[in-house]
């Protein structure tokens, strides 16, 4: 199986809603999929170039949960790592 029916299958299971939110680490991907995480990589990457996945380090999600899940929240300027909700204005 090579990367492109790999990211197919995967496009088709956020489709579905198998995957809605978190994609498993390409080291599962290739473990599920009994390939090597190369060719996980790549086809993460072939979705991440059309845009449906976002990669933020090891963690890979839906782009659009993802952004709809992190407009609410922005990072506190004197710690990254700190997220502190943002309230609308009215």
């Amino acid at each position: 199986m090579n990367a492109t029916e790999v990211s197919t299958i995967i496009r088709k299971r956020v489709q579905d809603g198998m995957y809605s939110y978190r994609i498993p680490a390409a080291r599962e991907l290739a473990e599920g999929f009994s390939i090597g995480r190369d060719t996980a990589r790549r086809a993460v990457n072939i979705l991440q170039e059309e845009g449906l996945l976002i990669c933020t380090g090891r963690k890979i999600f839906v782009k659009s949960a993802w952004e709809a899940r992190t407009s609410t929240v922005r990072p506190a300027p004197h710690c990254p790592a700190l997220v502190i909700p943002v309230t609308p204005t009215t």
